[in-house]
């Protein structure tokens, strides 16, 4: 750490634990800075930068502190090495600092400190706000370097300009203990003259560290949110939300659905997240950065869709606002075990009575150009995503009295829309699913169906049945064991079904309750086109249930399966 000495004007370097009492400056920058290079010269003081420089060693002499720290000459920026040093320690810096001296440049003399504050541009750029935070004493001075009060005098002034926590102001409330998205919130209104500082003014806020990628543009923020990821399970990293228009988001019209990146776009999409405060149940799976994204083991909350008998996917939050509501976001379901954020304009308010399954390991996309490389935007994509992202779809439709207890794969079917689907991988044969249903309100009328092949638009590729689920019982649950562990291919599906004798039919039928007939389960299927669920024709599998008469009972047709 170089340091002044406030008498002389020498530069130090000072290092570890040899580092002496010195006073720091907080400024916003303008013209006719004094760099450090400038120190070694005979004309520094002619700069209008200087005048800060000479205050700054004066109110740290009246004190008795001999060292003081000023940005603009304390740093050597032709030096990548001393610059990123610089910005990782900078929090550090200011929190060590006897005294901090915030001098607002455009805070006139004798004016009305309520009224005028709020207008400071100090309170509007990125790199003051852990220059506000960090250190324990803060003293505030004019354009003509009167004393107008400290940050512990002026706290509640502070506060309603910055929407900052008066605790955390002043030192009482640590900022690991808040949400993340809360955090960000304050970061959310300022500005930096490049847009990479909009991220590395952050570092000391969530206490990572990163190297400086000058050049990155918005990339810089996209890594501050990953390495934030990295070091905290903190779900509330997800709860921005962003007013969708065209320009975000080519294709995207009012009204229709947006789907986005699970990051977001800019600090300014946390606006909202002032009032977020963590539950006082938290997440305990693990967070982790993988090349598909965000690898995440979580809890997705089911909101049923009455009119379809599908479910949308909420990711909890765990984390409320001020009204006491506790929050989640949209996802949807885009390739195996892959989600997008859906609706990023609004987040979803989880009731307590809302179905939660177990955590699961789950991908959460980080960049829309991994779902489509021709997409326009990094962050955004309009309602076509989903369609486009399915290359084969089964898509299953059941009666009124039938109800769905599990499926298979898991990771290649949607709640939402109902179906299974093969996403556009490249493996032609990987299209087989599993499912058992029941007869509400009829326990024991359970059975087992079975679909191959159904990525192909022929008929003679797709190979369905429908078996008698307790009948097949031991077999089934062999070749179930078998599918969730080896994730079988079409063709050792099949052959699998051979082996175990199941038979290859289009119905099955159940004894009635009392001697009274049968009840039948069957299923019809049909080629449909729907572009708002698939890019490409798919099958649609409608099942329906039926009573019959020992005299009207139908004859049915039994195939074998064919491996091919």
């Amino acid at each position: 750490m170089r340091l002044l000495d406030s008498t002389t004007l020498r530069p130090e370097v000072f290092l570890g634990s040899n580092i002496p009492k010195y006073a720091i400056l907080s400024h916003t920058w303008e013209n006719e800075e004094v760099s450090y290079q400038d120190l070694s010269t005979l004309t520094f003081q002619t700069k209008k930068g200087w005048q800060k420089i000479r205050k700054t060693c004066e109110l740290a002499r009246q004190v008795n502190i001999d060292w003081v720290w000023v940005d603009t000459c304390c740093i050597d920026q032709s030096s990548s090495a001393e610059l990123t040093e610089a910005i990782n320690s900078m929090f550090r810096w200011y929190g060590r600092a006897a005294k901090c001296i915030a001098y607002l440049s455009d805070l006139p003399v004798e004016s009305d400190i309520d009224s005028a504050l709020p207008r400071c541009r100090w309170f509007t750029r990125g790199w003051t706000l852990q220059e506000l935070i960090s250190p324990s004493i803060v003293q505030f001075f004019d354009e003509e370097w009167h004393y107008r009060g400290s940050k512990h005098d002026l706290s509640k002034q502070i506060m309603t300009i910055t929407h900052i926590p008066e605790d955390v102001l002043l030192g009482k409330t640590p900022l690991s203990t808040l949400p993340v998205a809360q955090r960000m919130s304050w970061a959310a209104a300022r500005k930096t003259s490049r847009l990479e500082d909009a991220a590395y003014c952050l570092f000391g806020i969530f206490d990572v560290n990163m190297p400086l990628l000058y050049g990155e543009e918005e990339k810089a923020f996209r890594r501050l949110q990953l390495e934030i990821i990295r070091s905290t399970p903190d779900l509330s990293i997800f709860g921005w939300t962003i007013s969708m228009n065209a320009q975000l988001c080519p294709g995207w019209t009012p009204g229709s659905t947006a789907y986005a990146s699970v990051l977001a776009p800019s600090p300014e999409a946390f606006t909202n997240c002032a009032d977020y405060a963590k539950l006082s149940s938290r997440p305990t799976g693990e967070l982790a950065i993988s090349n598909l994204g965000v690898k995440a083991t979580v809890q997705l909350i089911y909101t049923e869709m009455t009119e379809t008998k599908g479910f949308k996917y909420v990711l909890p939050l765990y984390c409320r606002n001020r009204r006491y509501e506790n929050l989640g976001v949209d996802l949807r379901k885009c390739g195996p075990d892959q989600f997008v954020r859906a609706n990023p304009a609004c987040l979803v308010t989880i009731k307590p009575t809302s179905n939660a399954e177990a955590p699961r390991e789950r991908h959460l996309i980080t960049s829309m150009l991994f779902l489509d490389h021709a997409a326009p935007s990094t962050y955004f994509s309009n309602a076509s995503l989903i369609s486009r992202c399915r290359s084969g779809v089964l898509q299953i439709r059941l009666g009124l009295a039938l109800v769905m207890h599990d499926v298979w794969p898991w990771a290649r079917f949607d709640d939402q829309d109902q179906l299974f689907f093969v996403a556009n991988e490249g493996y032609g044969n990987w299209d087989s699913a599993t499912l058992r249903m029941g007869v509400a309100n009829h326990k024991g009328r359970e059975c087992m169906f079975y679909a191959t092949g159904w990525s192909a638009h022929s008929k003679q590729s797709l190979q369905c049945s429908i078996v008698d689920y307790e009948r097949f019982k031991p077999a089934i649950k062999d070749i179930q064991d078998s599918l969730v562990r080896w994730n079988y291919d079409r063709i050792r599906v099949r052959s699998s079904l051979h082996a175990a004798r199941i038979p290859r039919q289009p119905a099955v039928f159940f004894e009635g309750s009392n001697d009274r007939g049968y009840m039948g389960i069957s299923f019809e299927l049909t080629l449909v086109k729907e572009s708002s669920v698939c890019c490409r024709p798919f099958w649609r599998v409608e099942f329906s249930c039926k009573h019959y008469t020992n005299k009207n009972f139908p004859t049915m047709a039994r195939e074998s399966w064919s491996s091919t």
